[in-house]
């Protein structure tokens, strides 16, 4: 290497070294640690308030179905327990007062309706390309659909979760698990 290639690289290596201190000081550290700092806190924020629109517009959709489903049974003359008489069911089973259990919610369900509310369709369309002719649904039989409450309460850390007949009142189904995060409840 001759001394002006040396002299060179030496040149560019100082200014690099040089550019590198500028750009890379502690003030620009500090100001780009606090900028990643402002930035996680303003992403944890988004995140948060997209979860509560979320969960909100579920609580929303869950209320519009128990609405749906009641004015369906006024219509059809079914007479349903009110959500009092469900609470007050729960409290029983579980010996305590209605005051002291922290109910979820209570919600009328039906297992013939989808999610949207809509009837699901059960028939199954066969494949078009067969050549024999499929063979038509028969036709539906008026029946009176099911209906439940599903019951989430909690009390003493617990969470409970019922499935109450919608009609005598009847619960139908328990479970018991840990409060998820019990720890803050404390």
């Amino acid at each position: 290497m001759t001394e002006d290639t040396k002299a060179t690289l030496n040149n560019m290596k100082n200014s690099i070294t040089a550019t590198g201190k500028k750009v890379f000081s502690p003030n620009h550290l500090k100001k780009g640690a606090g900028l990643l700092i402002v930035l996680a806190i303003i992403g944890a924020g988004g995140k948060y308030f997209v979860h509560q629109n979320k969960v909100e517009a579920k609580t929303r959709a869950v209320a519009a179905r128990t609405t749906l489903l009641q004015n369906m049974a006024a219509q059809n003359n079914i007479s349903l327990v009110s959500t009092d008489d469900v609470k007050n069911k729960v409290a029983d089973a579980l010996g305590k007062e209605v005051g002291q259990i922290n109910f979820k919610n209570v919600n009328l369900v039906s297992p013939t309706l989808g999610k949207d509310g809509e009837k699901e369709d059960r028939y199954k369309h066969k494949d078009k390309r067969t050549a024999s002719l499929p063979v038509p649904p028969a036709p539906p039989v008026q029946r009176q659909a099911p209906l439940f409450y599903s019951v989430k309460c909690s009390m003493d850390q617990i969470d409970y979760k019922f499935v109450v007949n919608a009609q005598n009142g009847k619960i139908l189904r328990s479970e018991v698990e840990p409060a998820k995060l019990a720890f803050l409840n404390k």
